[in-house]
């Protein structure tokens, strides 16, 4: 039983055709339709459409009267929000059907964003905008919409936040809200239009679950702007309201989900009668099921429908976007632990744990935290040097002092047992159950996945490894199984960069918020005041093998390069990293050293943050290779995941040369305030340039990589870990 099954009787002739359902809503078409008047679109490639519920206030006279060139559809009654949109498609001519709620003023771009979306990549079904409100045009009522697991409800993310860019990026996102959604006129002839049954409320919802069954992406579009009155039409949670959100609710979930999934919304409905069988509701919960006992029969064949016909994809990856609502009060917020595996290291990832920490334990005054790790190959047993780490730790993030006493160091032994696979399988246990005892466990580690059992469970990605990577199968179903509990176990995801962001997309099927990790010197004035010198500057771990290394030797063989090929050469080039105690590590040092000798090259290992701090401030070039010569298909992994170093660098005013892949390109900007390059033979280039330069011609590059850096605040990661944990708390 196809649900809104119905032929068109136009070509499709124009780009997009708009339609807007409209009842009793006179007061709200003047703005909305004047401002399609204003959009950034050729008039000539799109339609407006206006669908009439049988309005009493002389709403289709106002529209002809002064908006001639919009089409009117006319019924006689109101036949409720899905009536309307579908009689509006079956009159359109556009390749991109546009809902359009008539309470509601676009921006110019509204449109050409939601297309050139649409446009990107044929996976992509329907696309959202991000709505604010018409009279606090600063907060936002949706930034795409939720599903929660177990209970079907379904609500604007980001509702009643300030728009402070937390939702700033592209997303893929369970549903979005039909008061502005493009939908594409080949998904409705594949899974039907709107399903006019639910009169009222759902349908949006209804229609994006349809979709990703059916295997198309849904996509929420920060750059298509829409400012509207909630609820303008039936006030929010009025007697009708409330019918039909809790009804469809439950029809909803009939019709689409699995049956434990829509046992479980049964049940948590039946909790809300219960609750509220005292007051003024239950009359209305008494009509709720009634309506849903007669339209059980009807919903049902409508289920068998989509769930043998409709659907395409595996039930796990429908569900991976679903969101876990858990709402806690903040005073609860007692215990906080990061698992960080590598914490001996103190690079980059703990810099940017070092935030994490920082950030909740400020938002949670009444709170302690645990640093988690355990003894690794790489390094030695962390618990001999508990205070020194924590000290040097709290002394590389600027770290408050008040802070430092509500933070302590966990060293867990992970169990030594044979083979090597059940010691894997039993560290992953114990490190899961390790993280039962925390309100908040945050996982900081690099290719760690470990399902966690915090109350609120937040993964902080730098990269993410496959997870389908199989090379013994009688495992297959039970990894495959322990792959989606992980996934299922976090309640946020977080992503340092677009490209981690992207992989983790492509990977885990999830949809992650980006975070941008912040610099922390802030309070390096005193340094950042010093004079230039001409020293050539990279940070970055010192470590042998494969994998995330960066790239030292090519940095050399380009500084060498640049020596020779110059007669007169009073530069330097300073090596700054910690290094790892194994013995390829120790091997990789020693043919770095071998191929600087002859020339200005200096090496500093474990150094301070003063002297790091002095060095970036004499530095006049930094210089980053991570990634060069890898492979970006086969080794993403290998490529800068964000280059932290590269913005602290920048705060200094040091004019940064890094190689174009991963996520350094999204900082550095080629000749604006930065160079990319892709071959030594380039990096050579930009390095005499450069050193060619003087001060005075490269001094506003140097003042935009300044700036640049300044927008990454710890303030402003602050903020933005807030405004995503508002969801939770």
């Amino acid at each position: 039983m196809k649900s809104s099954v119905f032929k068109f009787d136009f070509p499709v002739s124009l780009t997009a055709s708009i339609i807007i359902p409209n009842y009793n809503g006179l007061c709200f078409l003047q703005n909305c339709l004047h401002s399609l008047r204003t959009l950034d679109f050729y008039n000539d490639f799109y339609e407006t459409i206006v669908v009439d519920n049988g309005s009493t206030d002389s709403s289709v006279l106002f529209i002809s009267e002064n908006f001639p060139e919009v089409k009117i559809v006319q019924h006689p009654v109101n036949q409720g929000f899905g009536k309307a949109v579908n009689s509006g498609i079956k009159t359109s001519r556009g390749k991109y059907v546009v809902l359009l709620n008539n309470d509601t003023i676009t921006d110019r771009n509204w449109l050409k964003e939601l297309v050139k979306t649409a446009e990107s990549d044929e996976k992509i079904g329907i696309v959202g905008s991000k709505l604010l409100f018409l009279d606090e045009k600063d907060v936002i009522n949706n930034a795409g919409s939720y599903i929660s697991f177990p209970t079907g409800d379904s609500g604007d993310i980001g509702y009643r936040q300030i728009d402070r860019g937390q939702y700033e990026f592209q997303r893929r996102v369970p549903a979005v809200c039909g008061a502005s959604m493009l939908i594409k006129r080949n998904l409705i002839k594949k899974i039907g239009a709107l399903d006019a049954d639910f009169f009222l409320y759902y349908e949006d919802t209804d229609f994006c679950w349809r979709a990703r069954l059916h295997g198309r992406e849904i996509i929420f579009n920060p750059h298509s702007i829409v400012y509207h009155v909630h609820a303008g039409t039936s006030k929010e949670w009025s007697p009708f309201f409330t019918f039909y959100a809790f009804r469809n609710k439950i029809l909803m979930c009939l019709k689409n989900a699995p049956f434990l999934f829509f046992s479980l919304a049964v049940v948590s409905y039946g909790r809300q009668i219960i609750k509220e069988f005292n007051t003024d509701r239950r009359s209305i919960h008494f009509k709720i099921l009634y309506s849903l006992l007669k339209n059980f029969l009807r919903f049902y064949k409508k289920r068998h429908y989509v769930r043998t016909s409709l659907k395409k994809i595996k039930e796990q990856e429908v569900f991976l976007l679903f969101t876990r609502r858990k709402y806690r009060k903040v005073k609860e917020i007692k215990t906080i632990g990061i698992y960080n595996a590598y914490f001996p290291t103190l690079g980059g990832g703990e810099l940017l744990m070092g935030a994490m920490a920082r950030a909740l334990l400020e938002l949670f005054p009444g709170s302690f935290l645990e640093i988690i790790c355990h003894p690794h190959s790489a390094f030695p047993d962390p618990s001999i040097f508990n205070h020194q780490l924590l000290e040097k730790w709290f002394s590389m993030c600027n770290f408050p002092y008040n802070l430092q006493k509500r933070v302590s160091l966990r060293v867990i032994k992970l169990p030594s047992l044979s083979p090597y696979h059940v010691q894997k399988i039993a560290s992953k246990i114990w490190l899961s159950l390790a993280s039962a005892k925390y309100d908040i466990f945050v996982n900081n580690t690099y290719r760690s996945n470990i399902i966690a059992f915090g109350r609120l469970n937040i993964y902080n990605c730098m990269f993410p490894q496959r997870l389908n990577g199989m090379s013994y199968t009688p495992f297959t179903h039970l990894r495959a199984f322990l792959n989606y509990k992980f996934l299922t176990s976090y309640n946020i995801f977080l992503a340092i960069s677009l490209f981690t962001r992207n992989h983790m997309e492509s990977y885990w099927k999830i949809s992650p918020f980006v975070l941008y990790p912040p610099i922390f010197s802030d309070n390096s004035s005193h340094f950042n005041s010093q004079k230039k010198e001409n020293i050539i500057l990279t940070v970055g771990r010192f470590f042998g093998g494969k994998g995330h290394v960066k790239k030292h030797d090519v940095i050399i063989d380009a500084f060498k390069r640049v020596c020779d090929e110059q007669e007169k050469n009073n530069w330097s080039l300073v090596l700054i990293g910690r290094r790892q105690h194994d013995t390829a590590t120790q091997r990789y040092i020693k043919s770095l050293e071998e191929k600087a000798q002859g020339y200005n090259v200096r090496f500093f290992f474990d150094a301070p943050t003063e002297i790091l701090n002095e060095f970036l401030s004499k530095a006049k070039i930094y210089i980053h290779a991570t990634g060069y010569g890898e492979d970006p298909v086969k080794n993403p992994d290998r490529f800068e995941h964000f280059g932290l170093a590269v913005l602290e660098a920048m705060f200094f005013g040091v004019i940064p040369i890094v190689f174009h892949g991963g996520g350094l390109s999204e900082t550095v900007k080629h000749y604006f305030n930065g160079f990319l390059f892709k071959t030594e033979k380039e990096l050579v280039h930009y390095l005499k340039y450069v050193i060619a330069s003087s001060d005075k011609d490269i001094e506003k590059m140097r003042m935009r990589a300044k700036e640049t850096a300044k927008r990454f605040s710890f303030i402003n990661f602050k903020e933005k870990l807030e405004l995503l944990l508002q969801n939770y708390f």
